[in-house]
């Protein structure tokens, strides 16, 4: 019966076991998978016996190489949730090992699965390393490990307490933080066995090794509390959602799912300033940025930024996207620095292979090669950099591709002045699309209507593909409305049935059912002042009835 009983409770643990492993892996699988991959590329981890030898200058050298050993196939699909479901399983199995030998046997697997639920929020939080968990279930592994050797060998209580105090210290040596969980283990075995002296002795002992912590601080280069808590960043954490749905964009651009991009802002009823940057830029690269740029309340380009002291981190981590996707080299370089620098550690492997793409585009042989020789020492990017190394003209295609984006102008500035660096490289190369939407849409956004005129006639005039979108000509309505230009003007620069609604509009200003048009979004500001408004100037042959632009409007549509 008993027997039977035995066989019931341990069945029930592997239900219960099994069904929360399940539950994790498909919560971070498929509710908060981006993280990881956030977690993943802000890191680097190379396979050299000197970049290995920079662990020893920390404390938890083996958790933190642990780690970011694992923490590199985040990059792989399924891999994070697979990863941290099995370590917190493990985590969990060598606790209840632990409490049973500090005589909680009773206690030991709920006490084991709070430990895994504690840690498996805590891992919510997306500065949280793998490194960390690693600390922790090093500490208690470490307990483990002594119970069992000193259950097998009685051992003098003066050495017992010598060894304890000997093994504290390599575990925070080896595992940081993780000496807190040792500690407390082997404070709890000597309290549940009735050894109160033992338990006093050992307070007393580990107070003593805290109090001698700081005198490492020199050595290690870190403060007092970074000391005690290394390598744990963060805390007990609920999921991140907002931060999640940013990560999101910034993954799904990064390994080209534009359409997922587009899919997601649509869904979106919340749209943040990240969402609206990576929708614009797909849009940009597609020929769309001109149909949607009104379509979102307060739209960011990205082109009004100013990096400082003040600009979140995403922004920064970013930025390089925006530059990249225009063509220009020099801040596209500077941004990922920048990056780079912002990273923890000043370690982002992502920035890495930016920083090498960003040299092989210039055609600067050195430097690029400098960069994928770094790649080539990891084991997610090593293959990309060995591509690149033997000239596989597949994998230079793109590369080869961006070059004629270049800007061939001067690239030394002193402001990282947007519309500067558009005009140049509009200059460099007139059929930089991408550029020259970017440049009139920031004008637009701007409402900066003689600066657009410029830039329209300087740029986009020569080019019907851009030429004839319908946001540019309802600017230029204004724009020659605002210069009192005659009908054949009008003709020249705008489709008869957009200057019709022109027509309309201005004998409606303000007007929501112009909601959408670029006459309206120019108004908008004005909204409660409109019948304060003069109309916009139209040339008194054309606004009734149309017949002296008739024939212009035809013969431009034609040709």
């Amino acid at each position: 019966m008993r027997g039977g009983m035995v066989k019931g409770n341990v069945s029930l643990k592997v239900m219960i076991l099994m069904t929360w492993a399940i539950v994790c892996w498909c919560f971070y699988q498929f509710c908060y998978p981006y993280h990881f991959y956030w977690q993943e590329e802000t890191q680097l981890f190379l396979m050299s016996a000197e970049y290995l030898k920079g662990y020893f200058s920390k404390p938890a050298w083996v958790a933190c190489m642990g780690g970011d050993f694992l923490t590199q196939f985040y990059y792989y699909t399924y891999a994070g949730a697979s990863i941290i479901t099995l370590l917190l399983l493990v985590t969990g199995d060598v606790s209840r090992r632990a409490l049973e030998h500090a005589g909680q046997v009773r206690l030991a697997f709920p006490l084991a699965m709070a430990v895994m639920v504690i840690l498996a929020l805590t891992s919510l939080k997306y500065t949280f390393r793998l490194s960390s968990l690693l600390a922790w279930t090093g500490g208690i592994g470490m307990y483990y490990a002594w119970s069992l050797l000193r259950s097998c060998k009685r051992i003098p209580v003066p050495v017992y307490m010598v060894m304890n105090a000997i093994i504290a210290v390599l575990t925070f040596w080896m595992w940081g933080v993780g000496v807190w969980a040792f500690v407390s283990l082997s404070v709890m075995d000597s309290l549940t066995n009735a050894r109160k002296l033992h338990a006093a002795l050992k307070v007393g002992m580990f107070s003593l090794l805290v109090a001698l912590l700081p005198l490492l601080r020199n050595y290690y280069f870190l403060d007092t509390d970074a000391m005690l808590t290394y390598p744990q960043k963060g805390g007990f954490c609920l999921p991140e959602w907002s931060l999640e749905k940013s990560l999101a964009y910034q993954t799904e651009y990064r390994i080209g799912n534009y359409q997922r991009v587009i899919n997601m802002f649509n869904a979106d009823d919340d749209k943040s300033e990240l969402a609206k940057y990576f929708h614009n830029l797909v849009a940009a690269q597609r020929g769309t940025l001109a149909d949607i740029l009104l379509n979102t309340p307060g739209n960011n380009l990205g082109t009004f930024y100013h990096i400082g002291p003040k600009t979140p981190k995403l922004t920064i981590q970013n930025m390089h996207e925006l530059y990249w996707a225009i063509g220009d080299m020099a801040f596209a370089e500077r941004a990922a620095i920048m990056a780079k620098t912002f990273s923890p550690d000043n370690r982002n492997v992502r920035m890495i292979k930016r920083l090498a793409e960003i040299n092989i585009v210039r055609n600067d042989t050195a430097a690029a090669m400098k960069y994928l020789r770094i790649l080539d020492k990891t084991l997610v990017y090593g293959s990309f950099a060995r591509k690149i190394l033997n000239g596989d003209k597949h994998a230079m295609q793109p590369y080869v591709e961006k070059r004629k984006m270049q800007n061939t102008t001067s690239d030394i500035r002193y402001s990282d002045n947007a519309h500067q660096i558009l005009v140049e490289l509009m200059r460099s190369n007139g059929k930089n699309i991408v550029a020259l939407d970017y440049l009139l849409c920031s004008d637009l956004l701007l409402k900066d209507i003689a600066t657009f005129r410029k830039d329209y006639d300087n740029f986009a005039a020569g080019n019907p593909q851009v030429a004839r979108r319908r946001l540019y000509q309802e600017a230029m309505c204004i724009s020659l409305a605002a210069a009192k230009e005659e009908p054949d003007v009008f003709g020249k620069y705008v489709d008869y049935d957009v200057f019709t609604k022109f027509v309309e509009y201005n004998n409606k200003r303000g007007d929501r059912s112009f909601k959408g048009t670029y006459w309206y979004f120019f108004d908008r500001e004005n909204a409660a002042k409109l019948e304060t408004l003069s109309f916009f100037h139209l040339p008194s042959s054309s606004i009734f009835p149309f017949q002296s632009l008739t024939s212009s409007f035809l013969g431009f549509t034609s040709g």
